[in-house]
């Protein structure tokens, strides 16, 4: 659902008044910034659907009518955003919100958007790194013990793997409510480094 909304700019160009009260306003336009409530659970491979509603708050339909010109949101003036893709059309619904005797038909216009994340970039530079760290902890186990390398590397490794897991934490979404998925498994694969130094260590003596 919408969580906040910011109006930016309001403008109508044109309004004509009937003789029977009908007020038609030509090329009305609103430009406003909305903040929606998202599941990251499925980060970066989420889809996100935000609900925009208009809710007559002030009256009903017996003084007002909201209604949509279209079924779906025009996109004249949208633009394509490097993080987000917007999954056409954009519904708009009508449905009855009240079911007051006097005012039975009062209705909620809503319009339903559907993003998209695009997820190329948090593939190169989370997943994939976060998988090479994990293989090449395996590595460890097939170094000879004489060598004197086997800790070195396993520690060199897990360095690596809790410097990533500090850098991933400011590119994941802030959110306790719904963690990623793909934060889990870098905890894990983080954890797993640390047991395969620590059995390095044990293995020497």
């Amino acid at each position: 659902m919408l969580d906040a909304i910011e109006i930016i700019h309001e403008g109508v160009e044109m309004q004509a008044v009937h003789s029977n009260g009908f007020v038609y306003s030509v090329y009305t336009f609103l430009t406003m910034t909305i903040a929606c409530d998202i599941d990251v659970t499925f980060f970066p491979y989420d889809t996100q659907t935000c609900l925009i509603v208009f809710d007559p708050l002030s009256g009903f339909e017996d003084q007002y009518k909201i209604e949509f010109a279209n079924d779906s949101l025009p996109l004249i003036a949208y633009k394509e955003n490097d993080q987000w893709e917007l999954i056409t059309p954009a519904v708009n619904r009508m449905k009855t919100i009240r079911h007051v005797p006097e005012f039975p038909n009062a209705k909620q216009a809503t319009t339903e958007l559907k993003l998209k994340r695009r997820h190329l970039f948090y593939t190169i530079f989370i997943i994939c790194p976060t998988i090479i760290l994990y293989l090449l902890s395996g590595l460890t186990f097939m170094l000879p013990v004489d060598s004197g390398e086997k800790v070195s590397f396993a520690v060199t490794i897990l360095l690596a793997q809790i410097v990533s897991f500090g850098t991933l934490s400011n590119i994941f979404p802030a959110s306790s409510k719904n963690l990623p998925i793909l934060a889990y498994l870098v905890l894990i694969a983080t954890f797993h480094t640390s047991l395969v130094c620590l059995a390095s260590v044990f293995c020497k003596y």
